[in-house]
């Protein structure tokens, strides 16, 4: 009887198989490294395959480009967190201002008990305090279901979620050196996934709009997340000017 009920659960909240699984929904890979973004203007859909790849690569390469944090930044994000970011990092977008409103940290980090290298799946972090205290109270006013209900609402926008977490995925896996992808890929499967597969701050599942603030901070650096887009629509967020 019980595990009735919980099937019946998972139908009513509209679950299908495999929409837990990163390595069923998130196939990114299989379609010549796929990023999951889109062609965008009908000049980028007609380019050859070719130019299509160099550029791609490109893009690859600069993920993989880490630059060490000034000593400004390095203390305008410790005032912002309340400590500096675990492991390797950099500011990855700013306000007008010029202060830091997101950064993005490496998907490996040193395991203090271990003392070995483990996934850190959460690739962008929000740092700006008051776009932190805005979403926050998006949060608390139901806004992680509103955006769910919101974003299943229409096929398009599914897709279009789908997509922004496969190039999450994507982006983090491209970020890290060839031979920490060389690492991962000897680490047991469930490891792999969290780094290769996992969507936007890890999630397990596509559906999964439990953190609006990271959701957000992907929004800033990729300017095409569509609970992002709903977001800025939903509330007005207000960059600093200070």
């Amino acid at each position: 009887k019980k595990k009735k009920k919980k099937k019946k659960k998972k139908a009513a909240a509209g679950g299908e198989k495999g929409d837990d699984d990163p390595r069923v929904w998130n196939n990114w890979p299989d379609d010549d490294d796929d990023d999951g973004d889109d062609d965008g203007t009908d000049a980028e859909k007609k380019k050859t395959p070719e130019k299509k790849k160099n550029k791609k690569s490109a893009k690859w390469a600069a993920c993989a480009e880490w630059k060490e944090p000034s000593a400004e930044d390095e203390e305008a994000v410790r005032k912002q967190l309340g400590r500096p970011p675990e492991g390797k990092w950099e500011v990855s977008s700013r306000c007008p201002s010029g202060h830091p409103q997101t950064v993005r940290v490496y998907p490996l980090k040193i395991d203090r008990k271990s003392k070995k290298r483990l996934p850190h799946p959460t690739y962008y972090w929000l740092t700006c305090p008051a776009i932190v205290a805005r979403i926050g109270v998006l949060e608390r006013d139901n806004g992680c279901r509103r955006a769910k209900d919101w974003v299943t609402e229409k096929d398009s926008r599914v897709e279009a979620y789908k997509k922004n977490h496969r190039e999450y995925a994507a982006v983090r896996w491209h970020s890290m050196s060839t031979e920490d992808r060389d690492y991962v890929a000897i680490l047991p499967a469930n490891f792999q996934s969290r780094i290769k597969f996992s969507g936007i701050g890890g999630a397990a599942s596509w559906r999964n709009t439990k953190c609006l603030h990271q959701i957000y901070a992907h929004h800033l650096n990729a300017r095409n997340n569509i609970i992002g887009v709903w977001i800025d629509d939903t509330i007005a967020i207000e960059p600093c000017t200070k």
